[in-house]
């Protein structure tokens, strides 16, 4: 099987959101009344996270000023993004998903919030892709 080469990788230190220990306000509707289910509930400070997990990987940092139009509306800018591979985050068996958090980047600490992801680089061999890209934005900006 093959395994794709990452250029230059790094070490990113990546934070999972933890839906447990996270304090949530009441569930309410979208007209703002309190109900037993179905509604909005959002964080009452900040999302809690769980303990840090490393795994190599690539970066860049871009910037999007334009809008990103896509055929099921905007997608939200973008201030880079990071290249996994498959085969890494079955090992640690991690699964990203938005809100979660990259804390480092080598040696460089950062705020920075997974947005979406998307698959990237197949091979047939494989079955379908290898490489996963994640586009992050930068929480201090």
């Amino acid at each position: 099987m093959v395994t794709p080469n990452l250029i230059q990788p790094v070490t990113i230190e990546i934070r999972k959101k933890s839906q447990t220990t996270t304090v949530y306000r009441r569930q309410r509707n979208l007209s703002g009344s309190a109900r037993a289910g179905g509604g909005v509930r959002e964080p009452v400070r900040r999302v809690a996270l769980q303990t840090a997990v490393s795994i190599k990987g690539q970066y860049r940092y871009l910037k999007y000023e334009e809008m990103m139009l896509t055929t099921s509306g905007d997608k939200e800018k973008t201030d880079g993004y990071i290249i996994l591979r498959e085969t890494d985050l079955e090992t640690k068996s991690l699964v990203l998903e938005k809100g979660d958090m990259i804390t480092k980047i080598g040696k460089r600490e950062v705020q920075l919030m997974i947005l979406h992801g998307q698959p990237t680089a197949p091979y047939a061999d494989r079955g379908g892709s290898t490489l996963l890209k994640y586009y992050f934005k930068d929480k201090n900006v």
